[in-house]
């Protein structure tokens, strides 16, 4: 079946595209030609705001980012106790 739609024999439904997505892991973008990244979209209302950073932040720049992203917010609870 998938081989009809890789040479464009067919074309798959959208509740195809949806499957195959789910079952591979990826976003029906990715299939679609739409990105170049294979990674689901982060779902917002599942995350609270310092999740979401974290996992931007780790997908843009790595580990490096992370630990980044650690110290400043060492240093603000830093700059945080010293004015109390």
């Amino acid at each position: 079946m998938v081989q009809k739609y890789e040479t464009l024999i067919s074309d798959p439904t959208a509740h195809t595209v949806v499957a195959l997505a789910d079952q591979l892991g990826v976003s029906t973008d990715y299939l679609l030609g739409v990105t170049d990244d294979p990674r689901l979209p982060i779902q917002g209302e599942l995350l609270d705001g310092a999740e979401q950073q974290l996992l931007e932040t780790y997908r843009r720049r790595g580990w490096h980012g992370i630990a980044q992203l650690g110290l400043d917010e060492l240093a603000k609870a830093s700059t945080k106790m010293e004015k109390a």
